[in-house]
């Protein structure tokens, strides 16, 4: 196996005044008598996402010998992030050329296990606990702050119940003294005012 040799480029005056790329970056492998495209212009060119497109041919162009203010001008980058670029393919290689923009989620851990989950799922399924007529977000919330030995907002306790149940819709309360009758007649004989 050859050992890997870096390749330097400019990238400017104000940063390190060289980025080191590895020559697997090189814009042209000699064959026999064919020149073929580089590995970074193929990437490049087939990159689908935007970031990694752009990134791939900064290192493309890099490789080519361009200037990083030049790579700036067309790219719209700044020199110091294309040395950022370059140094991170020299790290980590064409899995370092990925956007990890997704890769990473903010969100906080769940409260319940898969098993806690399960074991809610068929709490609520079952009767309410006494001196509620249904499981509602505060009683959900109550059940696993008993679990979990900490409180729980009511907030949580509804995600988890919709996330479970669904929203439980049920019709609106009707007055004691409606009249069904008199409210049929009212559908019938309503005007809608035009506009």
């Amino acid at each position: 196996m050859q050992a890997r040799r870096l390749v330097t480029a400019p990238v400017c005056a104000a940063y390190p005044s060289r980025a080191d790329i590895i020559p697997d970056l090189s814009p042209w492998e000699d064959g026999p008598r064919i020149r073929r495209s580089c590995h970074a212009g193929r990437r490049y060119r087939a990159a689908k996402e935007p970031h990694e497109r752009t990134w791939w041919q900064i290192l493309w162009l890099l490789a080519r010998g361009q200037l990083a203010k030049d790579i700036a001008q067309s790219t719209g980058y700044s020199r110091y992030w294309i040395g950022q670029i370059a140094k991170r393919y020299n790290a980590e290689g064409a899995e370092g050329m990925r956007n990890r923009q997704y890769t990473h989620s903010h969100r906080a851990a769940p409260l319940l296990s898969d098993e806690q989950v399960a074991e809610l799922a068929e709490a609520v399924r079952g009767p309410a606990p006494e001196g509620d007529d249904e499981w509602l977000a505060r009683t959900v919330a109550d059940w696993m702050s008993q679990k979990l030995g900490r409180p729980v907002s009511v907030q949580v306790g509804w995600v988890y119940l919709v996330r479970l149940d669904g929203k439980r819709r049920k019709p609106r309360p009707r007055h004691v003294l409606a009249d069904p009758e008199q409210q049929a007649e009212f559908k019938k004989t309503r005007v809608v005012k035009s506009a």
